[in-house]
């Protein structure tokens, strides 16, 4: 909250030098300022570089839900993307900016900025520049490592997070004649999973086996791979069958 105070102070006294003022919105978003801990369903540490991670939205006034997951694939739209080549580390929040993902499990940090135009396109090489967003349109961040054809094969993770309410995250309107102050939706202030888990606590749809509750972001899978204690129980169910 002081990082966002002190962020918008700034932008707002200097909006005339930087892209602020523009007719543009810049939205930052990502996980947070620090490290934190990112892991997969079974509590394994996150490669995020085998990741994507996109920010956008679904088309059409399309809500997404556990139950219509098939649907996902032809809804959703790109604002912006953190991908292995983003190296902006120093840039976030500039007018060149573009993202940073770095680390993996318990060191986790991914970082992206990109500019809603005032035709309500984004800006961002990652967008259809085609798409847009409309206003009070929620936004998504999904990370996922698996295509959405192949959703229901092992080892796919995925993650949908977002944050609802009055202060949640819409796109918003771009004034032509006024200031645009900026955006900066982090996943610390997240309070909705649709699928994964955040925070901790706020737990979505998905399989997983992990206990724990000390993480900032977790993936769930489709179809969990069995444990050793199940495969060891599977194993011994076949041998007493052979036996009679």
């Amino acid at each position: 909250m002081v990082f966002k105070k002190l962020h918008l102070l700034i932008c707002s006294a200097l909006w005339l030098l930087l892209p602020c003022g523009a007719q543009e919105v810049r939205i930052d978003w990502g996980s947070s300022a620090i490290v934190d801990k990112i892991i997969t369903s079974d509590g394994s540490a996150i490669s995020l570089a085998e990741f994507t991670v996109e920010l956008g939205g679904f088309a059409d006034g399309f809500v997404p839900t556990s139950s219509n997951v098939s649907q996902w694939t032809s809804k959703w739209r790109i604002f912006d993307a953190v991908t292995a080549s983003d190296t902006d580390t120093n840039g976030i929040g500039g007018s060149s900016a573009d993202g940073y993902l770095s680390g993996s499990g318990t060191d986790a940090l991914f970082a992206g900025s990109a500019h809603l135009q005032v035709d309500q396109t984004s800006a961002s090489e990652d967008a259809n520049g085609l798409d847009a967003f409309e206003i009070g349109q929620q936004a998504y961040v999904f990370i996922r490592n698996g295509e959405f054809s192949n959703a229901t094969d092992n080892g796919v993770e995925w993650l949908l997070y977002t944050k609802t309410g009055t202060d949640g995250w819409t796109y918003p309107g771009v004034s032509e004649t006024e200031l645009n102050l900026p955006e900066i939706w982090s996943a610390n202030d997240a309070d909705t999973a649709l699928w994964g888990a955040i925070n901790g606590s706020q737990v979505g749809a998905g399989e997983f086996t992990d206990g724990s509750s000390d993480f900032l972001l977790r993936t769930h899978t489709f179809v969990p791979e069995p444990s050793v204690a199940a495969l060891l129980l599977m194993a011994a169910g076949l041998a007493f069958a052979r036996k009679r």
